[in-house]
């Protein structure tokens, strides 16, 4: 007698077929993540200058299957950099394992402490520029 049904002993591999009759095999959802992150660390560039010749980190966030894609989102921030909120984008990864799609959904955002310290020197060197001017018109120094 057989016991009961259990779906992963049945589970069939999903594949499709080309113009020429080729099957097509898909990726799972974990080889596209991993995929996604490759993607990532080989193409730096697309986060701009400020990132693109420094060690980043990178995790995945959140993934969602749909019927043609995967989509995964991935945090990342600067190695070195532990206290800033990470920048988030998705990936849109076809189950063939061809990334379709990449955007930035969140910039990485400097933590309050280190926006706070940097608006503080920018208005000291403001107000030493400003004294260093008055000092110099009551002395009549050009």
């Amino acid at each position: 007698m057989a016991g009961p049904y259990n779906e992963d002993e049945h589970r069939f591999d999903k594949f499709d077929f080309n113009d020429w009759g080729e099957s097509i095999e898909h990726v799972s959802m974990e080889e596209a993540q991993v995929l996604a992150i490759q993607h990532a660390r080989d193409n730096k560039h697309f986060y701009g200058s400020k990132f693109s010749n420094r060690d980043i980190t990178w995790d995945v966030v959140d993934v969602e299957e749909g019927e043609d894609y995967y989509y995964i989102r991935i945090s990342y921030r600067l190695l070195a950099n532990t206290t800033d909120s990470p920048g988030i984008e998705l990936f849109t990864v076809g189950k063939t394992g061809t990334i379709e799609m990449r955007q930035i959904i969140e910039e990485p955002m400097a933590a309050a402490g280190s926006r706070l310290f940097g608006s503080q020197i920018a208005f000291t060197i403001q107000t030493l520029r400003n004294s260093v001017k008055s000092f110099a018109h009551s002395q009549n120094i050009q």
